[in-house]
C-alpha cells in the first residue's frame, strides 16, 4: 500500500498539467519517466476572445484524442481530474474578471493600432507615387533632356507665384478690415452752412471770404492708442508738429489750437509742450480751427497711396462750382509731384481757396498724376457739380513755395560782376572778328584747274640801310591767279610753274575726283 501511494504521488508530480491549457501534453501517464508518443502531434488551441482567457483542458483532450466517445483509460489520470476539477472552477471565475479588463485594453489598443496603420498606409501610397514619378534615365537626345529640365523649372516658378498671390490676397483681406475702421471721429460743434450755388457768382465768393475768417469749435475723439510725443504745441497751444505714423495725423491739422484734453483745461508754461504725457488708449480733444479745411481720412490716404512728408501741409478742400463760370486756376505737370498750380486769378473761387505752388493729389478720391486727368474729371465728370473735394499738398514755408513756381515757369535772372562782364565782352569781340573774315574754300571749280598758277616765295632785300640794323624778312605767302595767260616776272627769285602740283583727295562720292592746289614744297633760288 505504501508503494502504491508513493507511485500515485510520483504520477501526480510528474504528470501535472498546466492550468491555462494552451496545448495538450503528448506524454504517457503510466510510465514514471515521460515517454513521448509516436503518433501524436502538438496542437496549439487559442481562445477566440483573448490570449489570456482560460480554456477547459478536457475539451482540448477531446480534440486531441479524436472526440468525446473515447474513454480515458488510465486510472491515475481520473483521480487527478477529480481532485483538480474544483480548483479549476474557482480559478476560472477569477480569470474571467481579468479577461474582461484585458479585453477593454485590447480594444483600445486595436483602435490605436488601426489609426497608426492607416496613417502609414497613406504615407506608403504617397511614397510609392513619388517613386513612380522618379526620372528614369533613358537614351534621349540632349535637347530633349534640356526641355524636360526647363519644364521643371517653369513649373516650380508657377507654384511660387501661386503661393505669393495667395499670400497677397490674404494680406489685402486683413488690410481691408483695418481700412474700414477710422482712428477716430470729428464733429463740428457749430457746423457751417452749405454753399449756395443757386445765387450769383459774386455772392458765392463773398461767402467763401467770410468762412475763411471764421473760427469753429470741433470735437475730436481718437479711439486708437496714442504715444507720448505724437503732438508738439507752442505757448499759444497751436499744433506745430504731428508724428507721421500717429492716428492724430488723420484727425488734426497744423495750426489747430487745442482748448481741452479729456474734458480738462490746461496751460503751457514752456515754449514747447509734448502731448500726450503718457501712453493712452483713447484721447478726447476740443480744438479751434479756421475755415472749412479738414484732415485727410485714413481710408482716402490708403486709396491714393499718399505718403505724408514732413515740411508740407496735407488737407482736404471743398470747392463750389457754378456752370459756365471759371474756377480760376492755371495748372501744369511736374515730373515727380504731379499737378501744380502756377497761377491763381483774382476775384474767383480759387483765389480764396488755393495758392501758387499747391499740388493737387486727388479729386473725390480719384488719384491724379497729370494735368490731362485733372482736366477730364472737371469737364466730364458730373459728380464734380455743384461741389467737389480735393487733397492739397502745400509747403510749410511760403517763400519756398514761390521759389518753386519761379524755377519752374520763369526765366532765371543772373547778376554778373565786372570781371565776368569783361570776359564776356572779349569773347563777343572775337566772335564778331571771326564772322568778318571770309574763310577761303578748299574745293575749287573745275574750270580753274587748267589755268596757270603763279607762286610767290619768300624774298629778302639785298640792299639794307645803315640806320636800320635789323633784317626785315618778308613772310611766306602763296598767291593763286585765275588768269589764263602767264605774265613774265623779271625777278630771278621767282619760279614760274606752268602745271600746278596737285593732290588727289578721296571721297565717298562715286566717279568724282577733287584736286587741291597745295604745294608740297616751296622752291627758291638763292
Amino acid at each position: 500500500m505504501e508503494m502504491s501511494n508513493k507511485d500515485n504521488d510520483k504520477d501526480k508530480n510528474s504528470q501535472r498539467l498546466p492550468i491555462f491549457g494552451y496545448y495538450h501534453t503528448p506524454y504517457t501517464i503510466n510510465s514514471h519517466r515521460a515517454i513521448k508518443r509516436s503518433n501524436t502531434k502538438s496542437i496549439s488551441v487559442k481562445p477566440k476572445n483573448s490570449e489570456y482567457c482560460p480554456v477547459d483542458w478536457r475539451s482540448q483532450k477531446c480534440k486531441f484524442e479524436g472526440g468525446p466517445k473515447k474513454q480515458i483509460e488510465n486510472s491515475g489520470r481520473r483521480k487527478y481530474m477529480k481532485q483538480d476539477y474544483n480548483n479549476t472552477e474557482n480559478r476560472d471565475e477569477t480569470t474571467t474578471e481579468n479577461t474582461n479588463n484585458v479585453n477593454k485594453e485590447c480594444s483600445n489598443k486595436e483602435s490605436l493600432i488601426k489609426k497608426v496603420v492607416n496613417f502609414f498606409k497613406v504615407k506608403k501610397k504617397s511614397s510609392s507615387q513619388s517613386l513612380n514619378t522618379i526620372q528614369t534615365y533613358t537614351e534621349l537626345e540632349p535637347t530633349e533632356m534640356l526641355e524636360r529640365s526647363n519644364r521643371k523649372i517653369v513649373n516650380k516658378k508657377k507654384k511660387k507665384k501661386k503661393n505669393e498671390v495667395k499670400q497677397t490676397k490674404k494680406a489685402k483681406s486683413f488690410t481691408a478690415v483695418n481700412v474700414i475702421n477710422e482712428p477716430g471721429t470729428v464733429h463740428e460743434i457749430s457746423p457751417l452752412e452749405d454753399y449756395n450755388t443757386n445765387r450769383g457768382y459774386e455772392d458765392l465768393i463773398e461767402q467763401i471770404k467770410v468762412e475763411n475768417e471764421k473760427i469753429n469749435l470741433i470735437d475730436v475723439r481718437c479711439n486708437s492708442p496714442c504715444n507720448p510725443g505724437d503732438l508738439i504745441i507752442d505757448k499759444t497751444k497751436t499744433v506745430t508738429f504731428i508724428f507721421k505714423r500717429s492716428p492724430l495725423m488723420n484727425l488734426l491739422l497744423y495750426q489747430d489750437e487745442i482748448v481741452r484734453i479729456n474734458g480738462e483745461n490746461f496751460e503751457v508754461d514752456e515754449e514747447e509742450c509734448i502731448l500726450p504725457v503718457e501712453a493712452c488708449q483713447r484721447l478726447d480733444l476740443v480744438i479751434k480751427r479756421r475755415g472749412r479745411s479738414m484732415a485727410i481720412p485714413y481710408k482716402r490716404q490708403l486709396s491714393i497711396n499718399l505718403d505724408m512728408e514732413y515740411g508740407y501741409y496735407y488737407f482736404v478742400i471743398t470747392v463750389p462750382r457754378i456752370k459756365n463760370q471759371l474756377i480760376g486756376i492755371d495748372f501744369y505737370n511736374t515730373s515727380e509731384d504731379g499737378v501744380i498750380i502756377q497761377h491763381v486769378i483774382k476775384n474767383t473761387v480759387a483765389y480764396h481757396l488755393f495758392s501758387q505752388g499747391d499740388y493737387i493729389c486727388d479729386v473725390n478720391g480719384i488719384p491724379i498724376k497729370t494735368s490731362e486727368d485733372f482736366y477730364k474729371i472737371i469737364t466730364e465728370d458730373k459728380s464734380t457739380f455743384p461741389t467737389f473735394s480735393c487733397v492739397v499738398k502745400r509747403s510749410c514755408a511760403k517763400p519756398t513755395q514761390l521759389k518753386v513756381v519761379k524755377t519752374l515757369f520763369e526765366c532765371p535772372e543772373v547778376q554778373a560782376k565786372s570781371d565776368i562782364m569783361k570776359i564776356v565782352k572779349n569773347e563777343e569781340q572775337k566772335l564778331n572778328d571771326f564772322k568778318k573774315r571770309k574763310p577761303c574754300t578748299i574745293l575749287k571749280k573745275t574750270s580753274l584747274l587748267s589755268q596757270d598758277y603763279v607762286l610767290l616765295s619768300k624774298c629778302k632785300k639785298s640792299n639794307t640801310s645803315i640806320n636800320n640794323n635789323k633784317n626785315i624778312e618778308k613772310s611766306k605767302h602763296s598767291k593763286i591767279s585765275p588768269c589764263t595767260t602767264t605774265k613774265k616776272v623779271e625777278n630771278k627769285n621767282v619760279k614760274i610753274v606752268s602745271i600746278p602740283k596737285t593732290k588727289i583727295i578721296e571721297s565717298d562720292i562715286e566717279n568724282v575726283i577733287f584736286t587741291n592746289p597745295v604745294l608740297s614744297k616751296f622752291s627758291t633760288f638763292e
